[in-house]
């Protein structure tokens, strides 16, 4: 009867803090997911050209700021010549996968996630 009592207890906590979480949205902290390189790539050539990759930066911030979401490290945000490392003036999927790899998410990182 203890144990029941103690286990029901933990799954309401438990459950308590599964809605506050998904209450919270998108203004807990919780950074957005990463967009996919098919989020970038607008005409689905393979690659993305400077023009798609800041028309998606553009958009994602405006996105974020209209649903209040949070815009620290805005400035921080990575540039198209940072990820195109080969220099010919596109992103393919492998040079964008390896950014991505390459950099860490989360607070005090240094990361630069604010795609």
């Amino acid at each position: 009867m203890k144990a029941q009592s103690m286990l029901l207890t933990a799954l309401l906590a438990v459950s308590m803090v599964s809605v506050s979480a998904w209450a919270a949205g998108p203004q807990s902290g919780n950074p957005p997911p990463r967009p996919a390189f098919s989020d970038f790539d607008t005409n689905n050539d393979g690659y993305i050209t400077e023009e798609e990759f800041l028309a998606f930066q553009s958009e994602r911030m405006q996105a974020r700021a209209e649903s209040g979401g949070r815009m620290q490290n805005a400035g921080q945000r990575p540039e198209f010549s940072d990820i195109d490392t080969d220099g010919d003036n596109m992103i393919s999927e492998q040079e964008f996968l390896s950014h991505q790899m390459m950099s860490p998410r989360g607070p005090g990182k240094g990361n630069k996630s604010n795609w």
